[in-house]
């Protein structure tokens, strides 16, 4: 790869860089047990690629990292998330019209207690009568 792109470039100290990922502090356990096997974000991450997870020691972008699992993407599907006026989010596969419904247990995958705890999450993001555009990764740990 060429210089700068982030893979096979060297790390200060001579080693190989690595893509490093921010994970939620609470979900850095059901990673290392299989629990949580997808996370859904803005950009998707590349496929094949070891990635290096990673919590915020205190506060985020103001403190060192403490170093998680290292996972690889096996597969990548497009979603849309919409939160309707009474606040009750809808999580589609697909963008703009060829939309399929994501299964019932899409909490589980991702970490989550219940749908409630997932929705809460997203409520966050997703204002009511919006639609934001994600991409779901599903993983697998490589290296705990």
């Amino acid at each position: 790869m060429g210089e700068g792109s982030g893979l096979g470039c060297q790390a200060p100290g001579g080693g190989e860089a690595v893509i490093k990922r921010p994970l939620a502090e609470q979900f850095h356990q059901k990673v290392l047990d299989g629990t949580k096997v997808s996370t859904i974000r803005p950009n998707p991450w590349p496929v094949g690629v070891p990635i290096q997870l990673f919590r915020w020691e205190d506060k985020p972008y103001r403190s060192k990292h403490v170093n998680g699992p290292i996972v690889v993407v096996n597969c990548i599907r497009p979603m849309q998330i919409s939160n309707d006026p009474t606040n009750k989010p809808q999580y589609c596969y697909g963008h703009g019209s060829l939309l399929d419904v994501v299964p019932k247990n899409l909490y589980t995958i991702e970490g989550f207690n219940s749908q409630e705890d997932m929705d809460t999450w997203f409520c966050r993001l997703v204002k009511p009568s919006q639609t934001i555009y994600q991409y779901q990764m599903l993983f697998s740990l490589i290296k705990p």
